[in-house]
């Protein structure tokens, strides 16, 4: 199996992030501020996570599962994961310090999830 491109991180690093703060915008987040940290977290976890795959080649673990509904692979798995862990720690070091817990993953955890489904079938 090869790798995916660099092409590809790039447009999932930004499309994926992008969604998960329009995600959050819906579901009604409205300070920009964590909106912002959201996605930069997301973003950075996505890429550090596809950037590592492929700089390892480790093309191995990008093999969807045989199921058309929901074709997950490792690879997806990795990037949800990344993009929860980073956007959680960006959120707790910045705009979300001093509120509760349970707002913080809210907000890590939804920007994630859809960062993590845009993986899944788009890219």
């Amino acid at each position: 199996m090869q790798v995916l491109p660099w092409s590809y991180v790039v447009f999932g690093s930004l499309i994926g992030p992008a969604v998960g703060v329009a995600a959050l915008w819906l579901l009604g987040e409205r300070r920009v501020r964590s909106l912002s940290v959201a996605g930069v977290g997301v973003c950075a976890g996505t890429w550090l996570w596809n950037s590592m795959l492929n700089i390892r080649h480790a093309g191995v673990i990008d093999g969807d599962v045989p199921f058309k509904p929901f074709p997950i692979s490792w690879q997806d798995t990795g990037t949800g994961v990344f993009a929860f862990a980073f956007a959680a720690c960006a959120l707790l070091a910045t705009t979300e310090r001093d509120e509760p817990g349970r707002r913080t993953l809210r907000i890590a955890g939804i920007a994630a999830l859809a960062a993590f489904v845009m993986d899944v079938y788009t890219w």
